[in-house]
């Protein structure tokens, strides 16, 4: 990986990128071909580069030596002509500049179709956070739906790890280690290795020589589900709407009362079938005036077809001002003058 910010100009960035593209060039006619991706170059801003570049010479000639490129670019027209062509694969996120969006577009629609168009470039616009149209050689374009990094909301992530760290007993920790044959002297190497591995995400000893309390977080595809729902109910909270938390399989997340009002909110990851959640939705719809749904930030858009639920990300039902929108309207206080009577005063 090569960070190119110290060399200053673009100017200057372009001549080392160039220089070193030749080289890898260079190299690869010398290597035998190869059916098999064997080696990829990312380049961020590709789109900076000018056309005619070595990287389009990559792109035109590296695949029968097993040499691929993912080009990345916030302006995708300004892409050498030659790495576009050559691409097997375009994938594409929301867009909103009007140039860029009609190029997107057109070069996804495959022409200027108009209904084909229209339908590309409103499905571009729509895109939601962590959703993009995926068109490659073989098929229809498709909206796919990418997995979010948690790690870009430090505050949620955080809040997830502590909600699933569990205590367990230095013997329950021993007993364990041992049925996987290690000895109390390899502890501190197994726990090192299960860390690296990604089976352990944390441990904790608080007082040397294995003593004290240990605490051992493992992955929980739940996490996230039980973070939002207590959050969710804080805030309402916060905002003067009573309400209570049931997350299981019986009832709602959480019930709120507004006022004399009962609504039923449900908060939902994605990780769930789609069929599973209508379902579900159909059912409280049953015993609840409205249902509000609140979905992870890469399902915008998803369930607004449902009567009577108000499907919401999460971003949007925390901004300022959504809560209290769920409360009743206060009455209005009218008055008939008919009825009303003067009272005059004497000096």
């Amino acid at each position: 990986m090569f960070a190119l910010s110290r060399l200053g100009t673009a100017e200057a960035q372009a001549v080392y990128i160039e220089s070193f593209l030749r080289t890898l060039y260079e190299s690869m006619l010398g290597m035998p071909k190869s059916p098999m991706p064997t080696l990829f170059i990312v380049v961020e801003e590709a789109g900076k580069l000018k056309e005619g570049s070595m990287l389009s010479r990559i792109a035109a000639e590296g695949r029968k030596y097993g040499i691929g490129i993912i080009a990345v670019t916030q302006r995708a027209k300004a892409l050498d002509s030659e790495i576009r062509s050559n691409a097997e694969l375009l994938i594409a996120f929301y867009q909103r500049e009007p140039e860029e969006l009609n190029y997107l577009a057109n070069l996804i629609a495959g022409g200027n179709e108009l209904n084909r168009f229209a339908e590309v470039k409103k499905a571009l616009r729509s895109l939601g956070k962590g959703s993009a149209l995926v068109l490659n050689n073989r098929s229809e374009p498709q909206r796919v739906r990418f997995a979010p990094y948690l790690g870009a909301d430090k505050s949620l992530s955080h809040e997830m790890i502590r909600s699933s760290r569990r205590a367990v007993s230095r013997e329950t920790l021993f007993a364990g280690l041992k049925e996987m044959g290690f000895e109390e002297q390899g502890v501190s190497e197994r726990l090192a290795s299960l860390l690296g591995s990604g089976v352990l995400q944390d441990y904790d000893v608080s007082v040397p020589g294995y003593s004290g309390t240990w605490y051992i977080a493992l992955p929980r595809n739940s996490a996230e589900h039980d973070v939002m729902v207590n959050l969710i109910s804080r805030h309402l909270s916060s905002n003067g709407i009573r309400n209570s938390v049931y997350n299981n399989s019986f009832g709602p997340d959480v019930i709120a009362y507004p006022g004399r009002a009962r609504l039923a909110v449900e908060y939902e990851t994605g990780l769930k079938r789609e069929e599973s959640t209508r379902r579900m939705v159909e059912n409280r719809k049953k015993s609840y005036g409205e249902v509000i749904m609140v979905l992870n930030d890469s399902l915008k858009g998803s369930y607004s077809d449902i009567e009577r639920v108000r499907a919401i990300t999460a971003s949007e039902f925390f901004a300022p001002g959504f809560a209290e929108s769920l409360k009743p309207a206060p009455a209005a206080i009218t008055r008939d003058p008919s009825t009303e009577r003067t009272q005059l005063s004497r000096p």
